[in-house]
């Protein structure tokens, strides 16, 4: 199973923090959002006695980092933009992914409307990434900056988010009589 972790650590240095998570939850994909650490500072803690190293490769954006443990995680960059940066997952012995992560404004600079109009574009956004990529094994992580029952995130023209999997897998409703399409849930997730 893929294991991904998101932290937004709001420029904090907390490299040692990180490090014990990993370890902990025996991360593949380390996704980090607001980080201000230098890869000479983060890397070097992050692989202190660890048996697979962490890398990390190409980051055009500067408010979102990955950070991986190939070579188990084939990783290649799809679409990256302001808020949301879009990296398909493959694997030989899993079916290949889409990894959205999302750092949207706060409502200290955004309102509710902004954010639900500005949200369009990311749904917009993975929509073209699921059909170049041919698939639609989406996970979408990240700081939204929005509750789960605000129109950005449930709405069908947002990220047409549902409180679980059973009304997932009904697989669409319809809005203005088209068929709008839910994430479906392809993957298995598991807390410890």
């Amino acid at each position: 199973m893929l294991r991904v972790l998101f932290w937004n650590i709001k420029k904090k240095p907390l490299a040692e923090q990180l490090r014990q998570l990993c370890q902990v939850h025996d991360v593949d994909i380390l996704v980090l959002a607001e980080c201000e650490m230098p890869d000479d500072e983060l890397l070097p803690a992050l692989n202190k006695d660890a048996e697979r190293i962490f890398v990390n490769p190409e980051n055009p954006s500067d408010k979102l980092s990955f950070i991986l443990r190939p070579p188990d995680t084939p990783f290649k960059l799809v679409s990256d933009t302001k808020h949301c940066s879009i990296r398909a997952v493959t694997s030989p012995s899993r079916s290949d992914i889409l990894l959205v992560a999302i750092h949207f404004p706060s409502k200290l600079h955004k309102t509710t409307e902004d954010q639900a109009l500005l949200i369009t574009r990311i749904s917009s956004q993975i929509r073209e990434a699921e059909k170049r990529q041919g698939h639609t094994r989406t996970i979408v992580i990240g700081d939204l900056n929005m509750n789960p029952f605000e129109p950005g995130v449930c709405s069908s023209e947002g990220l047409h988010a549902v409180m679980c999997k059973d009304v997932a897998r009904k697989q669409a409703r319809t809005v203005e009589r088209e068929d709008r399409f839910f994430l479906q849930p392809n993957v298995e997730f598991s807390r410890r």
